[in-house]
């Protein structure tokens, strides 16, 4: 039986994919520095678990008629940036970093004024 083009363009392109993932978070083009690339993450990071927060907390804080389908909008996005900041600590992980999730680290890497209106007790 003679194999169309078709099934040896998915063969050739599975055997490009499988020789990717083996090649580990990294390929020959990356020429950055793992150990930048992975403060950069990680200050992302905390720009990210900082949205969440900030949509938690507009969640808890309003009110009125239409507090119900504002919520729900709220809660939306603040899955959205879970699932961003789930995807940079895989990234980091994969890069050989730890995603640093701890208060003092995101404080120090996100932008001041971006916590304005979260309160963290010490």
């Amino acid at each position: 039986m003679r194999q169309s083009p078709f099934m040896n363009d998915i063969r050739t392109a599975r055997l490009h994919v499988r020789q990717y993932l083996e090649e580990s978070a990294t390929t020959s083009g990356f020429n950055a520095d793992p150990v930048i690339v992975i403060q950069l993450l990680n200050a992302a990071l905390a720009v990210e678990m900082m949205c969440v927060l900030r949509y938690q907390r507009h969640v808890v804080m309003t009110a009125g008629i239409r507090s119900a389908s504002v919520n729900t909008t709220l809660i939306k996005h603040a899955q959205a940036e879970q699932v961003h900041a789930d995807q940079l600590m895989q990234r980091i992980v994969q890069l050989g970093g730890e995603p640093n999730v701890s208060q003092r680290g995101c404080l120090a890497v996100a932008p001041m004024n971006m916590w304005r209106g979260i309160r963290f007790r010490t």
